[in-house]
């Protein structure tokens, strides 16, 4: 069971109240409304086919949830899952796009992100504890991220959704202090820590775009407190960072755009993540997520229906740059200086549409770029994102 937060239930009064200025404010009034609750409980993508009905242009969709948090990852110097917002296009497979669902239309999807890091022996560690006595010298061997998504078209400007994740930390380790005098520190193999993450609802609303041409976009989100915080080993409780759930209310502020111009395709986004105290009086830090995108469809595509569903298959190919930045953790207001950090990936992938409702998409990344606080020991190696989606 999820402990009860401060502040929790005036939050979710304040959901609550948002979510009915969006319903009246953009929905129709002859609407029919899927049931929406909050419930106690990271980085979906969505993925968006455009066809023509008729005479008429008509979006429709098909689903990969990401992973966010951006899936993306989020910043791997603080093991922490992305906040990334995840509605996105057909073409990138981390990078946000501006397209929105079309009005009454659903999509669903599973997106795994799995990260690897750099090994460090035991020896190392413990090296690390004598040169650091009073550092936050932690280890996993790998990170992975599991979550499902589901989307709903409320108009053809504004998608709302949410995602839930499972979170998978393997071979957490810590040094601990001199067992005893002269013996120098030990190393404590704390196993595997697992459990389901934070729940995160959000909205994207497109105040531009030129028809099969450009697309611009707001995001913005809440990540609700309904991860698993009391995770346990060796009758100790696992400190925040390495838990699956915060148990913060973070707030998630993020701008797209989308260029189509057939055979390719162009998508950046940035997002932002206000984080606040969660459990055991820790912060994890804010965050800042950027990413650019560059798809190609094989075989050509029309102008203005470039991710069109065909009869058979369709391939894209797709070149990406994702940024990760999260500030240090606080814990009781006093700055852990070895926790986060900045880290930039390079990730080619490819993305297969089946029909016109299903979507498969891979992506591996590589850092060309890390810069962590302090002596973070969250050095990634690699990563690789897999997802696959439906819409109806």
């Amino acid at each position: 069971m999820v402990p009860h937060e401060p502040g929790a239930s005036a939050c979710l009064q304040v959901v609550r109240r948002a979510l009915s200025f969006l319903l009246d404010r953009f929905a129709p009034r002859k609407a029919a409304w899927p049931s929406i609750q909050l419930k106690r409980k990271d980085e979906v993508q969505i993925d968006m086919i455009t066809i023509r009905h008729g005479t008429t242009r008509v979006v429709r969709t098909a689903i990969v949830v990401a992973a966010l948090c951006a899936a993306s990852q989020g910043v791997h110097a603080g093991h922490t899952a992305s906040m990334g917002i995840g509605v996105g296009t057909a073409s990138p497979v981390n990078t946000e796009s501006a397209v929105t669902l079309p009005q009454g239309r659903w999509a669903v999807g599973v997106r795994t992100e799995y990260t690897n890091f750099e090994d460090f022996s035991d020896e190392e560690l413990a090296a690390l504890r004598e040169r650091n006595p009073e550092g936050g010298l932690d280890a996993v061997d790998s990170l992975l991220n599991a979550s499902i998504g589901g989307f709903y078209g409320i108009t053809d400007d504004f998608t709302l959704g949410l995602r839930l994740p499972y979170v998978r930390r393997d071979n957490l380790r810590e040094p601990e202090e001199e067992a005893a005098e002269g013996a120098g520190p030990e190393v404590a193999r704390l196993g595997n820590i697992d459990g389901i993450g934070d729940l995160v609802l959000f909205g994207q609303y497109r105040f531009f775009h030129m028809p099969d041409k450009q697309y611009a976009a707001i995001q913005l989100g809440v990540k609700m407190p309904t991860g698993d915080t009391n995770e346990r080993s060796r009758d100790k409780r696992i400190e925040a960072d390495q838990q699956p759930g915060t148990g913060s209310w973070d707030g998630l502020f993020g701008l797209a755009y989308t260029y189509w111009f057939s055979p390719f395709a162009f998508d950046a986004s940035v997002l932002y993540t206000l984080a606040t105290e969660g459990s055991q009086d820790t912060e994890l830090g804010d965050a800042f997520n950027y990413n650019f995108a560059l798809s190609y469809r094989l075989g050509g595509g029309q102008q203005g229906v470039f991710y069109a569903p065909r009869q058979g298959l369709a391939w894209d190919l797709i070149v990406e740059l994702n940024g990760e930045w999260r500030d240090k953790l606080e814990v009781d207001d006093l700055e852990n200086p070895d926790f986060g950090g900045h880290v930039l990936y390079f990730s080619p992938g490819a993305r297969l549409t089946v029909g016109s409702n299903w979507t498969f998409a891979v992506s591996g990344g590589v850092p060309v770029v890390t810069d962590l606080n302090g002596t973070n020991l969250a050095d990634p190696d690699f990563r690789i994102i897999g997802s696959v989606g439906l819409s109806f």
